[in-house]
């Protein structure tokens, strides 16, 4: 219990830091390569801290780097596509039913966010596309290729625990970048089940290739809009 509560604790203390300095970054950015510049901060901070914990914990995540050519983990991929742009629609819908269809009330509040912001401001540069697809990255490694393994196979908890676990601190970290209750409503619902859904994919195929490819791919097509 005591070596769970440590972990959980550092773990939060850590993603906490990452996330707030990528929001510094975000907050002061006004080039495209201090937009650049933001992106690889957040890829190798995520790095770092899945070393770290590799390292404290005698565990390999790059053990989770595992592509398989299989029917089922081709199935598995796909599905988590279609989970990843179906749902990230989802806590915009509750938005939409709760207050009244309010399309431009919606939009305003998911402007107002600011890395989807700062994707509208600096995301058109080729380069910046490239880059922007390391924060999937980076948050598939953080919180299902390190936080939902280490749940299951060192602390042992079972899978339904570590999945809401991990889904709750995914949320927790995309709430941070936000102003008000809209903006929770709108992200954190679709975050939840977004983050849920990967890990179940994790966990069918015992690796995080299937969940990064769902979350780089809904990252292309929502970039490509822009």
């Amino acid at each position: 219990m005591i070596r769970f509560i440590i972990f959980i604790s550092s773990y939060l203390i850590l993603m906490t830091i990452w996330t707030l300095g990528n929001l510094a970054i975000h907050k002061i950015t006004r080039t495209y390569k201090m937009y650049l510049i933001g992106r690889i901060y957040y890829f190798i901070f995520s790095m770092i801290i899945g070393i770290y914990f590799s390292l404290i914990f005698n565990f390999d995540i790059f053990n989770l780097f595992k592509f398989y050519i299989s029917i089922f983990f081709f199935k598995i991929t796909i599905l988590l596509i279609l989970a990843n742009i179906s749902f990230s629609d989802f806590g915009g819908i509750i938005f939409l039913l709760l207050y009244n269809f309010n399309y431009a009330k919606l939009y305003k509040n998911l402007s107002q966010i600011i890395w989807i912001k700062n994707i509208e401001l600096f995301g058109s540069k080729y380069y910046n596309k490239i880059a922007f697809l390391l924060s999937p990255l980076s948050e598939e490694i953080i919180f299902r290729g390190v936080l939902l393994p280490f749940l299951i196979y060192k602390f042992n908890l079972n899978i339904i625990e570590s999945l809401l676990i991990t889904s709750l601190l995914f949320t927790y970290q995309q709430i941070l970048y936000l102003k008000n209750k809209y903006q929770l409503l709108i992200i954190g619902i679709s975050s939840f089940i977004i983050s849920f859904i990967n890990g179940i994919g994790v966990i069918l195929t015992n690796s995080i290739i299937p969940a990064i490819i769902a979350h780089e791919i809904f990252v292309i097509l929502y970039i490509r809009k822009k």
